[in-house]
């Protein structure tokens, strides 16, 4: 079958720290944020076009092996990962639930047997700014742990400060190797998501020179008016106050 997989230094290098950024690593593969934290998710064209953080991912997004029921739920997890993996095309023997276009697994760095740990700072524009750090403490023969988190900010690439990013995350991961016949990985994470949010350009032919006027800009609510519809005129108060969490065994 069609993979493609993206290791730990690329994900690194390239400044990942969000679901959308796969887009740029990945062909065929096209992320974008939804209403409310969500992500849109599509493979080969094939997805979900519900624009919201409840609704189910049209390709099956799995997180150490467990799917993930929200689209949302990729939110505070692109951070001290081992590899990410693209699965192209429809999947019914390994992956089933709402994989009709594919899926995409998220394999964390274990716990290993030696002390270790690193950490990092990024800085860009638009004031980005992302700090991100794990240490793995071994704790017996046939027990480790392993602790690591992120914080990322940055302003909107929008001219009314939406597609910004203000997310906050942990993950703790504690292996149990009693036997050579039994291994236990106990898994707990936590994530924040706040900011403006997501959200479009749809009127890039009012300003050519400027191809990030944001969508509660004047001449895009002009034009929305004239459609006809009975919608509100677009602000510029969106924000995004999600929290997520999960256990696993």
């Amino acid at each position: 079958m069609a993979v493609s997989a993206v290791n730990a230094e690329t994900l690194q290098q390239r400044g990942v720290s969000e679901a959308q950024d796969l887009t740029k690593l990945v062909p065929a593969l096209k992320i974008t944020g939804a209403a409310g934290g969500g992500t849109q998710v599509t493979i080969r064209g094939v997805g979900s076009f519900s624009g919201n953080a409840f609704a189910e991912p049209g390709v099956a997004l799995n997180y150490d092996g467990v799917y993930l029921a929200r689209s949302a739920g990729t939110n505070g997890l692109f951070f001290d990962l081992e590899r990410v993996e693209v699965v192209k095309g429809p999947q019914g023997t390994l992956y089933g639930r709402n994989a009709t276009a594919g899926a995409v697994n998220l394999v964390t760095r274990k716990p290993g047997a030696e002390f270790g740990g690193e950490a990092g700072v990024e800085i860009g524009n638009y004031d980005r700014i992302r700090a991100y750090g794990a240490v793995n403490l071994p704790l017996s023969d046939w027990a480790a742990l392993r602790i690591s988190g992120q914080t990322a900010r940055r302003d909107g690439y929008l001219s009314d400060g939406y597609n910004d990013e203000d997310n906050d995350a942990v993950r703790a991961l504690l292996k149990l190797d009693p036997s050579e016949d039994l291994s236990i990985l106990l898994s707990a994470d936590y994530s924040r998501a706040g900011g403006m949010g997501s959200a479009g350009v749809f009127t890039p032919f009012v300003d050519p020179s400027n191809p990030y006027l944001g969508p509660s800009s004047p001449a895009s609510n002009l034009i929305l008016s004239r459609t006809g519809l009975p919608l509100p005129p677009l602000r510029d108060d969106g924000f995004v106050d999600q929290t997520s969490w999960g256990v696993s065994a």
